[in-house]
C-alpha cells in the first residue's frame, strides 16, 4: 500500500507572487514572512499609526533605525 497521495493545486489563477497578502479582512503569508504579516495585521487593527508600525518593521527586518 502506498502511502503517497497527489494534490492538485486549482487556484493558480488567484496565487500572487508576494511575502504578505492582505485583501480587506483576509491577512495571509508564506512561512518566511513572519514581520510582514505581523506588519499588516497591526496596520489593520490600527494598533499605531502607520508611520510608527512602518519604523517597527524596519528596525526589526533591518536591526537598525534609518535616520
Amino acid at each position: 500500500m502506498s502511502l503517497l497521495k497527489i494534490v492538485v493545486y486549482c487556484g493558480s489563477e488567484f496565487y500572487i507572487e508576494k511575502q504578505c497578502v492582505n485583501s480587506d479582512y483576509f491577512i495571509t503569508a508564506n512561512g518566511t514572512a513572519t514581520l510582514e504579516f505581523a506588519k499588516e495585521i497591526m496596520n489593520q487593527l490600527k494598533l499605531h499609526s502607520e508611520e510608527k508600525i512602518q519604523k517597527w518593521y524596519v528596525f526589526n527586518k533591518n536591526g537598525f533605525y534609518e535616520k
